[in-house]
């Protein structure tokens, strides 16, 4: 819940731990023992989830949702999504006839 709440402005591993009182250790081995996954698997699984949802909405352009989200830069933003699911995400909208 913390993260998807915060996504969009915090990333790191660290504002999460500090959020539960709890060293980066700790947290990474709760969520590891949970979910089989690292803190950062599931920061970056939520931060998918949420560019999915903004790319579904075809009046956001895929700059604004790479600021929105903070990344650096449009291309920075394309590089982590088409490593998270092999294509762009204009290629993703074309896939799923996502249209202004």
């Amino acid at each position: 819940k913390l993260i998807r709440e915060n996504i969009r402005q915090q990333r790191t591993v660290q504002f999460y731990a500090d959020a539960l009182c709890i060293s980066n250790k700790h947290l990474i081995e709760i969520i590891k023992k949970a979910s089989g996954k690292t803190p950062h698997e599931v920061i970056d699984e939520t931060l998918l989830k949420e560019a999915y949802v903004m790319l579904g909405n075809p009046d956001i352009t895929i700059s604004e949702i790479a600021f929105e989200l903070q990344f650096n830069s449009a291309s920075a933003f394309g590089r982590f999504f088409k490593k998270q699911t092999s294509y762009s995400p204009s290629e993703y909208r074309t896939k799923e006839n996502i249209q202004s």
